[in-house]
């Protein structure tokens, strides 16, 4: 991913020039990037996208395309789920997330479930961006209600 951001073509964006960037969005970019869980950073009003690669795995078909797109427009499913987030976010609310469906693959169904963290992110004090950091944890949670119905079955 560090790859594409850097051939992406940002003066076709609200962003502007990758060159003309502040500090404060270049590292916000480093940190997706660096990071083992699934990050992104969503920008400005246009909801604009930045993820890193374990991000990438998840977004099925609507990658490599959802790159400095809007969130709402590349995953309209998705984003009808966390919208309320970003907008809370954007208002300057740090957001816990725990247990949420969603459609990552942009195929219309919440087959994937997270947990996440997201944090505004000021620039000239203003929030700019909208930090997500997650773990897709379907696994865990299906394993959980495995073990709910084996438990109601022991007592049954």
């Amino acid at each position: 991913m560090a790859e594409r951001i850097r051939a992406y073509d940002w003066a076709e964006t609200a962003l502007g020039p990758a060159a003309e960037w502040s500090v404060s969005l270049k590292r916000m970019v480093e940190l997706v990037l660096s990071s083992p869980l699934v990050s992104s950073l969503v920008c400005g009003p246009e909801r604009l996208l930045i993820y890193n690669d374990t991000a990438a795995l998840l977004y099925g078909a609507c990658h490599p395309a959802a790159l400095g797109r809007p969130l709402p427009e590349t995953f309209p499913d998705g984003w009808r789920t966390v919208a309320p987030y970003y907008e809370r976010v954007f208002a300057g609310e740090k957001i816990t997330v725990v247990g949420q469906p969603l459609d990552t693959r942009g195929e219309g169904a919440a087959r994937d479930v997270f947990d996440a963290f997201l944090i505004p992110i000021r620039d000239g004090g203003e929030v700019a961006y909208a930090y997500m950091i997650g773990a897709e944890v379907s696994e865990c949670v299906r394993a959980q209600q495995r073990l709910v119905e084996t438990a109601r079955g022991w007592r049954d």
